[in-house]
């Protein structure tokens, strides 16, 4: 048994030593563990309020990215549900309305089907979007597509180096024209387009007659300024779509064109520097089918757009400036924008969508 009864003076008075020093040791060691408890606890709630801040930034007020809103005489045909196509549920939802006879094909939940009988172009549109509205959720964009176009990459002779390095040939081409969306957050966007010369590109025979051919380099970037788009095929951001849907049908009886014509001047007016052409994607459009395809005066479809504008923006230099370019020869030269010679300068991406943010921009001509 240890007894320090026993044991020398010196001996004694070392030990004493030795335990005051380690009382001290554990005094210390129990300070510096309490210490780090406080900074680990400290830390642990700095990190939950970093990633409670990211949740609530990343917070989606949409149900999924994407609504396509198709128009068709039926139900779609197959190279349109694809899985690369618009076959992916978790990515988005589609929208049919059909015209001519209802669809009965309901194999894939992610798309809906509407029977919208004797509605032309643009009012088959306006009850589709109503449609929407009332009983689909909220999504980032809304894409208009008609049927029986076809999508596809691009050109090389059409693209700088930098647009075709950036294309991702393991995914389709409208991923890619999605995740350009998603990337640069347009109030429109919208892709070039060809009409019955598949090599060609029409938007340049419209802008630039005479300038293209099947050998010619445009070397385009990937994003360029447009007002003139292909109803087609459209893309429209949450924050825009209100602004411009439901499409003005007056112009019905005699063209359906007009509220094509309606629908692009809108968005331009509106939105202006916030319309991207995505140069890498072409929509093919090879049938035109049996409609009124009368002539509307763009000066009419401005004067309309502009008598419902707020009153504030009435007199604004690009409605007065434009109503006199139309009303003359050159009125296709001023809503078709040479690519290589624009005559504004896009938004940069991301860009806050607001209506009327840059209804005084200048074009230089």
């Amino acid at each position: 048994m240890f007894c320090f009864g026993n044991m020398p003076r010196k001996s004694g008075f070392l030990i004493f030593i030795f335990l005051i020093l380690m009382i001290k040791v554990l005094f210390y060691s129990e300070k510096v563990k309490i210490k780090t408890m406080r900074i680990s606890t400290k830390t642990k709630s700095d990190i939950s309020n970093i990633t409670g801040n990211m949740m609530t930034t990343a917070k989606k007020d949409y149900t999924k990215n994407f609504l396509y809103i198709v128009n068709s005489d039926q139900c779609i045909r197959d190279y349109l549900v694809q899985i690369d196509m618009l076959g992916d549920p978790d990515n988005l939802d589609v929208l049919v309305l059909s015209y001519k006879t209802p669809c009965e094909d309901l194999k894939l939940n992610h798309i809906k089907y509407v029977f919208g009988p004797n509605t032309t172009w643009g009012s088959g549109r306006n009850v589709a979007w109503t449609y929407a509205q009332k009983h689909l959720g909220k999504y980032l964009y809304y894409v208009f597509l008609d049927e029986d176009i076809i999508l596809k990459p691009t050109l090389p002779r059409i693209l700088s180096k930098d647009a075709l390095n950036k294309q991702n040939l393991n995914i389709s081409i409208l991923r890619q024209f999605e995740n350009f969306l998603l990337e640069t957050q347009p109030a429109v966007g919208a892709p070039l387009r060809s009409v019955f010369d598949p090599l060609g590109i029409y938007d340049f025979n419209e802008c630039c007659p005479g300038e293209d051919n099947h050998d010619k380099q445009w070397n385009l970037t990937e994003r360029i300024p447009m007002i003139r788009f292909d109803e087609c095929f459209a893309a429209f951001h949450n924050k825009a779509i209100g602004h411009i849907m439901p499409l003005d049908v007056q112009y019905d009886a005699i063209s359906w064109w007009g509220a094509g014509r309606y629908l692009h001047m809108k968005s331009y007016y509106y939105f202006h520097r916030q319309l991207a052409r995505y140069t890498p994607m072409t929509v093919h459009n090879p049938q035109h089918k049996d409609y009124p395809q009368g002539t509307i005066p763009y000066v009419d479809i401005i004067k309309n757009i502009r008598s419902k504008v707020p009153m504030s923006y009435r007199n604004a230099t690009i409605f007065m400036q434009d109503l006199k370019i139309m009303a003359g020869d050159g009125w296709r030269w001023h809503i078709h924008i040479h690519p290589l010679k624009p005559t504004f300068e896009l938004a940069p991406k991301n860009d806050e969508i607001v209506p009327f943010k840059y209804i005084d921009t200048i074009r230089h001509f």
